[in-house]
């Protein structure tokens, strides 16, 4: 299991970028810090998906809130609003298959998952998985593998399972045929990402480029 943590209050009004991942270990997943008026320059022919964890992102003339979900396949340009952003962005170069998706917060379709006490909210199924996951306190997953690997960043409160606790800022990365057995003691929201680690290349790609 990769692990990585970054403090989200310490970012608020910085331009900062923290790279969870290894930069030997695509695909890129990080978190972005923009003062505002800043600019996030996205890439051409990768998948690049954006959360939006505080503040806002302008796109064109339309605005992303807290809370919003990007997902883009080609280069785009966007810009914090006048109190700045801070992004938790996704960047796969070898899944181009990425469309133009955008959820705001009130366009989830929440729904109750498979283990009660659970809250599902999709979104994206291009390629694999990405989905929101609330958890709310007491609810226990039972132990289970994960055959096509799993991400995991925990954006309110705490995850935890058999090895450790997980708080906010917390980012995990299972490969494929590891396994694990989570649980919420408090009200917790994460964002899940599975089905993408399988199909890699053997020979790991180049490090991405920054932001």
């Amino acid at each position: 299991m990769q692990y990585g943590q970054v403090d989200l209050d310490g970012l608020v009004g910085q331009r900062d970028i923290v790279q969870l991942s290894a930069p030997q270990a695509p695909p890129f997943v990080g978190v972005c810090a923009l003062a505002p008026d800043d600019t996030l320059q996205l890439a051409d022919r990768a998948r690049q998906d954006i959360y939006v964890l505080s503040g806002t992102l302008i796109e064109g003339g339309r605005t992303h809130s807290t809370g919003s979900f990007l997902g883009r396949g080609h280069a785009v340009t966007l810009r914090a609003g006048p109190s700045g952003a801070i992004v938790f962005m996704y960047r796969d170069h070898v899944a181009r298959t990425s469309g133009h998706e955008t959820l705001h917060p009130n366009e989830l379709a929440w729904h109750e998952g498979a283990v009660a006490g659970m809250t599902v909210a999709p979104l994206s199924k291009t390629h694999h998985r990405l989905a929101l996951v609330g958890w709310r306190p007491g609810t226990r997953a039972p132990a289970h593998s994960h055959p096509h690997g799993e991400e995991v960043f925990v954006l309110r409160g705490e995850l935890r399972d058999e090895k450790g606790a997980y708080p906010s800022g917390s980012w995990l990365r299972f490969r494929p045929g590891s396994g694990h057995a989570p649980y919420a003691e408090q009200s917790t929201l994460i964002l899940l990402r599975n089905g993408h680690l399988s199909t890699r290349p053997a020979i790991t790609p180049a490090s991405p480029q920054p932001l």
